[in-house]
């Protein structure tokens, strides 16, 4: 099981939609409870995915559950949004980025971005450090694609790096990040997502099939 965390509602549903995958057919959506669950089959290559809609507020109960791993979801295209509980979206994503990579240390984390090409081409406008207006330890101040995502990069590898003051650093979970362009459909997405996760099951659980 997968428990999938949107930052914000319908971030993950945009990208585990069957109607835009390479193959629709084999995809499940389950809504009981009020608690929808994404099921991805394919027997021909012998697994089965169970994605969990999980609310921040609901993580921990669900992670007393039988996880493989944790997949976080957010949208880039929305990145110098205000926000209720940071200064902007982005400073919210990323402190959200922060608070569950340390709850779940130990699992191995699905991060996908979505919304990289408006990101992208909105940096000469609107560089990525103007959300920082503390620097928070960065001296980069350059507009334009290349700096914006150097410095999101910097900022996620602050937190994905190796934890500090962890016990056994060894056993903290790998991080597998996705940049999403939304135009391009969700097919690649959900590529990744097998990807990343058949790479998970082959390093930590010895083999196929999973829930």
């Amino acid at each position: 099981m997968i428990p999938a965390v949107g930052y914000r509602s319908g971030d993950v549903a945009a990208v585990l939609d069957p109607s835009i995958s390479d193959n629709p057919a084999s995809w499940q959506i389950n809504a009981e409870s009020g608690r929808r669950t994404w099921i991805y089959n394919r027997p021909d290559l012998n697994i089965t995915l169970d994605f969990i809609d999980t609310s921040r507020a609901d993580l921990d109960e669900t992670l007393q559950e039988n996880v493989t791993a944790v997949l976080f979801v957010g949208n880039l295209a929305c990145y110098d949004e205000p926000a209720q509980q940071a200064t902007n979206y982005i400073q919210g994503l990323l402190d959200c980025f922060t608070t569950l990579r340390s709850t779940t240390s130990h699992l191995p984390m699905i991060f996908i971005l979505r919304g990289t090409k408006d990101f992208r081409a909105r940096q000469q406008e609107t560089p990525l450090y103007c959300c920082f207006p503390d620097g928070d330890g960065d001296t980069t101040h350059e507009p334009g694609e290349v700096a914006g995502m150097k410095l999101l990069l910097r900022k996620i590898n602050r937190v994905s790096g190796p934890g500090q003051g962890e016990a056994d650093p060894g056993k903290r979970g790998e991080m597998y990040l996705h940049f999403a362009d939304d135009q391009d459909g969700g097919a690649l997405d959900l590529r990744f997502l097998e990807a990343a996760v058949k790479e998970v099951i082959i390093q930590n659980c010895g083999g196929y099939p999973v829930k």
